[in-house]
């Protein structure tokens, strides 16, 4: 069973994640350092599996790819409560809510096609990269190709542990249905109390989220969105009939099960290092075209939001919060604690931004008269993510 087989190396390596990065900031803080300890975290762990012997980087990969892999696997659960905290998010009043959406929109469609043009450009310049067969050297049959093959193997991501059957659902609403009765006997630390109780109305509304169909989720019903809403509209309703406000369950739901599930966001961080290691040959086939787009459109991107949000006159707050849209969410919501914006907005422009890329990404790069395979992959990837590199996919562009 999981349980038996894979919990305890999952457990082990979400350990050893932890004490790695209370060390990294432990030491930083110590030598005065100030940059986001994370991104430290996250730089030292890449270099470390791309520059380590083999034997190192095997003994990593035994021990912390099982935990990554199962928060990479339930990621669009652990952002959850990222869409949950938007209603007690300092919202922007009246229609400056719609110009805020704009500004997303637009700023995403500038990245895109920023990036976009400067890959091609780029990518015609160097010719050591041949962008439309899209195959790297590593898999052509030379003498190399059975060690490279053995260590892609034990280096790739395993199939995602299965954190949940069919019938683990029913499980899932009879334990959250007698914790949530339990709780309401608690007079104070009504947000421990209740933590089980939301954890297990969290993964309900996630299961069934998912069997949502692949045409809704493509133009933005996809779990993490309707999860999301969903478990804000719950936590809400809980506060009224206790009591309270709408606010008061929702700060409940965030300071219990919500702070346990944002607790996996840096171990999804960190699992970028793998990310990083696993591709490193398409990277390094691709080095030029990457360097080139990402030095220049992403720096362009963030700096096109802030003078866009300051020309339509958004407060100052909004306008941070526009700003780390580039990064995937794990690192947007991570730059939200540095930039002093607030992270659910943050958030909230990503799955925009990604809802755009999932939807009608592959339309727009054909109207931006973007073709040449790598720089679709990154502009997708810089402006929309994952979830905008799963459009191209699933309309057959698999070498993006």
């Amino acid at each position: 069973s999981w349980f038996a087989t894979v919990a305890p190396s999952v457990l082990l390596g979400l350990l050893v994640l932890e004490l790695y990065q209370q060390g990294i900031r432990a030491a930083m803080r110590s030598l005065g350092i100030t940059i986001a300890p994370l991104i430290c975290s996250l730089v030292l762990l890449t270099c470390a599996l791309l520059m380590a012997p083999k034997r190192v980087q095997r003994s990593m990969s035994r021990l912390l790819k099982p935990a990554v892999d199962m928060v990479d696997s339930q990621i669009a659960c652990v952002f959850i409560p990222y869409i949950v905290a938007v209603p007690i998010s300092p919202l922007p009043a009246g229609g400056a809510l719609w110009v805020s959406l704009g500004v997303c929109v637009v700023g995403h469609l500038f990245t895109m096609c920023t990036a976009g043009h400067l890959a091609q450009l780029a990518a015609s310049y160097d010719e050591a990269s041949d962008v439309e067969r899209c195959e790297i050297e590593s898999e052509e049959l030379d003498a190399d190709e059975h060690a490279a093959k053995a260590e892609v193997k034990l280096m790739a991501a395993p199939k995602a542990p299965v954190m949940f059957s069919k019938a683990s659902f029913w499980s899932i609403i009879a334990v959250g249905s007698a914790a949530f009765g339990m709780f309401m006997n608690f007079g104070s630390h009504k947000h421990v109390a209740s933590a089980p109780a939301w954890l297990c109305a969290t993964f309900a509304v996630y299961l069934i989220a998912k069997r949502i169909p692949a045409k809704l989720q493509r133009v933005g019903f996809f779990p993490t969105l309707t999860g999301g809403v969903a478990m804000s509209v719950l936590a809400s309703a809980a506060g009224v009939l206790s009591g309270g406000t709408c606010a008061d369950g929702l700060r409940l739901y965030m300071t219990g099960a919500g702070s346990f599930l944002l607790w996996f966001v840096p171990v999804a961080v960190l699992g970028l290092a793998f990310r990083v290691y696993s591709q490193r040959r398409v990277l390094s086939a691709n080095l030029a075209p990457l360097i080139v787009s990402l030095g220049c459109a992403v720096p362009m991107g963030m700096t096109f939001s802030v003078v866009l949000g300051r020309c339509v006159g958004l407060p100052g707050d909004i306008i941070l919060s526009t700003v780390p849209k580039c990064f995937t969410t794990g690192l947007a919501v991570l730059m939200a604690g540095t930039l002093g914006a607030d992270s659910s907005l943050v958030a909230s422009g990503c799955v925009v931004a990604g809802t755009m890329g999932l939807a009608i990404g592959s339309f727009l790069l054909d109207v931006a008269g973007i073709k040449k395979v790598v720089a679709r992959g990154v502009a997708t990837g810089t402006s929309s993510h994952a979830a905008g590199t799963a459009g191209l996919a699933s309309n057959g562009e698999d070498g993006a």
